[in-house]
């Protein structure tokens, strides 16, 4: 049972980070820093200031470039990698200490659902 949660924790921060990773990375960053809610223990180096600071940074960035029409295209373009790669990593750490193969699955499992979740975020979007 402790799995399927762990598992499901994963897939929510991964459906995060196929929408906004930045925001995603602030937020959790955020609450692991304050203590708002209890993370598992891999969300300890989201705490740091140096990554609250990052995220935010990047989080602003993109909020200016989805303003601009070529900017917006271009950034998206690359996030079609980089938010895929971002939801994994977030659901290896969500899931916490784990055998590799499970952090495997949920690496796997994290990407996926990043990937959807940006390809369904880019198909509503009016052209």
């Amino acid at each position: 049972m402790e799995l399927t949660l762990a598992l499901g924790r994963s897939v929510g921060f991964a459906v995060g980070a196929g929408v906004n990773l930045y925001a995603t990375v602030l937020v959790a960053g955020l609450a692991a820093r304050f203590g708002w809610v209890d993370l598992p223990p891999g969300f300890e180096v989201l705490g740091s200031g140096w990554v609250i600071g990052g995220a935010a940074a990047l989080y602003l960035v993109e909020f200016v470039a989805d303003k601009v029409p070529w900017v917006d295209t271009a950034w998206d373009a690359l996030h079609s990698i980089v938010r895929p790669l971002g939801a994994a990593a977030l659901a290896v750490l969500a899931l916490g200490p784990a055998e590799p193969g499970v952090q495997a699955v949920a690496g796997l499992l994290g990407g996926a659902v990043g990937a959807s979740t940006h390809a369904a975020r880019l198909g509503s979007r009016p052209q």
